[in-house]
C-alpha cells in the first residue's frame, strides 16, 4: 500500500495528479495511517525504504507518532 502512495506522490509532483485529487488522497491516507497505532508503528519501521519526500508527507499526517514529536523516531 505505500509504495503504491509512494507512486501516487510521485506522479502529482509530476503534474499528473490535479490538487484536488492529490487531497482526497491525503485524506485516504491520514485515515488509513491513524486508524490505529500498530499502522504507524509498521510505517515507522519501514519509512527509510522510501522516498525522503513521500516520507516527510506521511510523518506529516501521523496524529499520534510512536516516539516523540511529529515523526517517527530515528531507525
Amino acid at each position: 500500500m505505500f509504495r503504491y502512495w509512494e507512486n501516487v506522490h510521485h506522479q502529482y509532483r509530476m503534474g499528473l495528479y490535479d490538487e484536488m485529487e492529490f487531497e482526497k488522497q491525503k485524506i485516504a491516507w491520514d485515515e488509513y495511517i491513524n486508524a490505529n497505532e500498530r499502522t504507524a508503528e509498521y510505517w515507522c519501521s519501514v519509512r527509510h525504504m522510501f522516498s525522503p519526500m513521500f516520507a516527510a508527507e506521511l510523518d506529516s499526517l501521523l496524529k499520534n507518532p510512536p516516539g516523540n514529536g511529529n515523526q517517527c523516531n530515528a531507525r
